[in-house]
């Protein structure tokens, strides 16, 4: 520091060494477990000792990280004249610009909303929220949401050693900040103890258990909102064409899929290591246990959260501190974990798991909670793996989430309760839930396309399904879909007479000497209806399937004939169909099917289709290029595991 500069912090000092006494006194903090800027020495109160401290930092006799972190009070990484000045003037009562003034006392589990209250924030200019610890900021959010009375609601991230990319739990400050005009205001330094994911020991759930479960329910998801879309197409008497978005979603769902079948051959064989692509210098991107590991742990988290796991015994805020020895409650914590798992894998459980998802006001912020702050720790990750989970997980929930809160499921569920009063209640909110939500996943897949794209150069597999969603985020494929909603809403709300009625259909297929694992069925409304309507749905593990049937559509009588078809999902090979007089049916009624499927057909199917898909891959490597011997590797590599997830026919 010059020797004009000391003289100037000198100068403050004896200031307010003077002032003191005549009366001035600090503004207490207005909370307890809330830290006003300027108390350097967290005693509760600005006065004439956090001056000295910020005086001794800023000549450099103090160097105590922490300290030095609090006396920057203008955010620009060094202690100086400008950071005393500004204790002096909140140690003589000048109030400061900006202020947490309200923050909850109890550790935070990370990936989910923190709301604290503010005072001083500037509407209508950018919020930036900073979590820091001595070694520098470990993520810096944009707030999911900020409100008109000052409260802040932010993702927590999750802490990550930028060393060995391995999650931890850590104390840091959270700080809040504006750039106005001509300077930054800058709130307190206020500590926040962020927890670590619970291991899966902690847990009591086997590698791989959770994320085979929510690939499961994803796969139930993405398929249910297709056959939405069918339905709500013909409802619209073609009017909204749907098909490009149907399109786009069977993709997902597809990648979804093979997702899914890469995590159950590492759950099959630990050591292996999958190839999900390459990167731009030829090296291959493994997916192996430690991704599977961290994806089960990040899921886990994430299904905690949701209302339909929310047991009286082992509320969400437990499950997170199970990572602390103290809480004994791992038994109770695993039992409940694992009811929600069974619950999401299930159709039956999916729906009432929709049912009262939807019913939360809070699924969106849960879901950017967990978007923003698993995407601030991707950009911590030096080690692939890890990042990988991170990758192929995030878009996933986001996807998930949006189709969650999306009014098209209740919209379908009234058509076919006969509720007329309910369906156009949900047509008024259908136009109007293209949201904000949207714009920030678009965001957060950017952000997430600058720690992928550069490194990928053929993306597949576990990959596809991130990079992939991450693509359709940055072009607005993803927005167009759901902007569907809209377009629909309008034409539905313009007819005078809403088509309502339906019936369920409920097929079980069993698989001789197998199990399930992509098994689809098409269900064809036939004859009365021009075109016939075709809808279709996914079995869940344990081969049932639901699918809604609606009737009277566009004024036509119910459907003389329901055709029900079994195909392979993987293949898209057929290996059943049966037939049935579905007039004099009621609305609400649910119509039986049972099938039985030889598993040698799907196990010919599928290995056929193995051997198709590694000859399209070969095609595509070229001979003369240096990654020619790791592309072919690649290909062989997901032959070995195409054949592996046969086995399960």
């Amino acid at each position: 520091m010059s020797r004009s500069s000391r003289l100037y912090v000198a100068a403050m000092l004896a200031l307010i060494l003077v002032v003191w006494p005549m009366g001035v006194r600090p503004v207490a903090a207005q909370s307890s477990s809330v830290l006003r800027a300027g108390d350097l020495n967290v005693d509760g109160a600005v006065n004439v000792v956090d001056v000295q401290l910020a005086v001794n930092i800023a000549l450099g006799d103090r160097t105590d990280p922490i300290r030095v972190l609090r006396a920057d009070l203008n955010g620009d990484g060094k202690v100086n004249v400008v950071d005393v000045q500004r204790v002096v003037n909140l140690a003589l009562g000048v109030p400061s610009a900006l202020e947490i003034s309200s923050f909850p006392d109890t550790p935070a589990i990370p990936l989910t909303p923190l709301r604290f209250g503010t005072s001083g924030l500037v509407s209508g200019l950018p919020v930036s929220v900073k979590f820091l610890n001595s070694s520098g900021t470990i993520a810096e959010l944009e707030p999911i949401r900020v409100d008109q009375d000052g409260t802040v609601v932010v993702g927590v991230p999750l802490v990550v050693d930028p060393t060995t990319s391995v999650t931890t739990s850590a104390t840091v400050y959270v700080v809040v900040s504006q750039v106005l005009s001509s300077d930054i205001a800058l709130s307190g330094y206020q500590p926040l103890t962020i927890q670590n994911l619970p291991s899966l020991q902690e847990l009591g759930v086997s590698l791989g258990r959770i994320t085979q479960a929510y690939f499961t329910f994803s796969l139930l998801l993405t398929q249910n909102r297709l056959t939405h879309l069918r339905i709500l197409e013909a409802m619209t008497k073609g009017a909204v064409d749907t098909s490009a978005a149907r399109t786009t979603l069977v993709m997902i769902r597809d990648l979804t899929l093979a997702t899914r079948m890469a995590v159950e051959r590492i759950m099959a064989s630990p050591t292996d290591i999958i190839s999900v692509g390459i990167f731009a210098d030829g090296t291959p991107i493994p997916f192996t246990r430690e991704s599977l590991e961290l994806m089960d742990r990040l899921l886990a988290g994430w299904i905690v959260q949701l209302p339909f796991a929310r047991s009286a015994l082992v509320p969400a805020t437990q499950i997170g501190a199970l990572s602390n020895p103290a809480f004994a409650i791992s038994a109770a914590a695993s039992s409940d974990l694992e009811a929600a798992i069974t619950t999401i894998e299930s159709i039956g459980g999916m729906a009432q798991a929709a049912k009262e998802i939807q019913a939360s006001e809070t699924i969106g912020e849960l879901g950017l909670a967990f978007g923003t702050g698993a995407v601030a720790a991707a950009a911590t990750m030096k080690i692939v793996p890890p990042q990988v989970a991170l990758i192929a997980t995030i878009p996933t929930v986001l996807k998930d989430t949006q189709l969650l809160a999306s009014d098209a499921t209740r919209l379908l569920e009234d058509v076919l309760l006969d509720n007329n009063a309910g369906a156009t209640a949900d047509l008024q909110a259908l136009k109007k839930s293209v949201p904000d939500f949207t714009l920030t996943a678009i965001k957060l897949g950017a952000a997430l396309a600058v720690l992928a794209n550069p490194a990928l150069a053929v993306p597949a597999t576990v990959v596809s399904l991130g990079a992939n969603l991450i693509t359709w985020q940055r072009d607005g494929t993803l927005k167009k879909l759901w902007d569907l909603n809209g377009r629909i809403a309008d034409t539905l709300l313009a007819s005078s007479n809403l088509p309502l009625g339906g019936i369920q259909v409920q097929v079980d297929v069993a698989v001789s000497n197998g199990t399930l694992s992509g098994v689809v069925l098409d269900c064809v409304v036939c004859c009365p209806l021009p075109p016939p309507l075709r809808l279709q749905g996914i079995t869940d593990p344990f081969g049932r399937a639901l699918l809604p049937v609606p009737l009277g559509l566009t004024g036509s009588p119910p459907p003389s004939t329901l055709t029900v078809t079994v195909s392979d999902l993987v293949t898209g090979g057929q290996i059943d169909t049966t037939s049935f007089n579905a007039q004099g049916t009621i609305n609400g009624q649910t119509i039986k099917v049972n099938l039985v499927v030889p598993s040698f057909e799907l196990l010919e199917l599928c290995n056929n289709a193995c051997s198709a898909q590694r000859a399209a891959r070969v095609a595509n490597c070229d001979p003369l290029s240096n990654t020619a011997f790791q592309c072919l590797n690649a290909a062989d590599a997901e032959l070995r595991s195409c054949f592996n997830s046969c086995a399960r026919f």
